[in-house]
């Protein structure tokens, strides 16, 4: 059973590491942004924001008001906080003068650090 569910907590890292990816990918293709390119790139910047904020509310997967599993605790809950706390610009800022695409890669790179220790540690 824990093997399980720590596929799905390895599954909802890789989607927030996708999601990061698809942002900075956005944000660095858009050179020259005009007023949709920068609502579109806004919305996507909140609702990434919303959804690390969601899952740092509990620390759980899937957003269950119980107790933290061990591997939650260990990789869930401080990768999404980490990567949270990453994208500290405001969701109503410029995305190139508050730099987006550095906080985008900033947070990927919270993700990945501690899904790649998860996946290590549970190799050994």
């Amino acid at each position: 059973m824990r093997e399980q569910f720590d596929g799905v907590i390895i599954n909802e890292l890789r989607r927030f590491d996708a999601l990061l990816e698809i942002l900075a990918n956005e944000i660095s293709e858009s050179l020259a942004l005009s007023n949709v390119s920068n609502s579109r790139l806004s919305e996507m910047y909140s609702d990434v924001k919303a959804q690390l904020k969601s899952a740092n509310a509990t620390g759980t997967v899937g957003g269950r008001k119980q107790a933290q599993t061990e591997s939650e605790a260990r990789y869930f809950a401080p990768a999404v906080r980490q990567a949270l706390i990453a994208l500290r610009a405001p969701t109503n800022s410029n995305p190139h003068r508050s730099n987006w695409i550095s906080l985008a890669n900033e947070a990927r790179r919270e993700i990945s650090y501690h899904l790649h220790r998860m996946e290590r540690d549970l190799e050994s």
